[in-house]
């Protein structure tokens, strides 16, 4: 959930194996994803898609731990259902 406007959200899950995943939200609001690899750097950036205002990142990760930052784009705020997906 995104309350009040401008709250992050962060989550940590670890990848046993070479796989390809998608993350993913989707609510009624303008969500930004945000993925980090185990030392803190930027792997990859996800805003609107074309099917909305939510972020989806599909990508293959190697084994390790990471993390997903959640943000709203500008003063929205409410809830988000995430999903994770193991495409590969």
């Amino acid at each position: 959930m995104i309350s009040p406007s401008g709250d992050i959200d962060y989550f940590n899950f670890t990848i046993t194996e070479t796989t390809t995943i998608a993350l993913y939200t989707v609510s009624n609001l303008d969500t930004i994803g945000y993925l980090y690899d185990s030392s803190g750097n930027e792997i990859h950036m996800s805003d609107d898609t074309n099917y909305g205002m939510d972020f989806f990142i599909e990508i293959t990760l190697n084994p390790g731990l990471y993390y997903l930052k959640v943000s709203d784009y500008g003063s929205d705020y409410g809830n988000y259902m995430l999903y994770f997906e193991l495409i590969a």
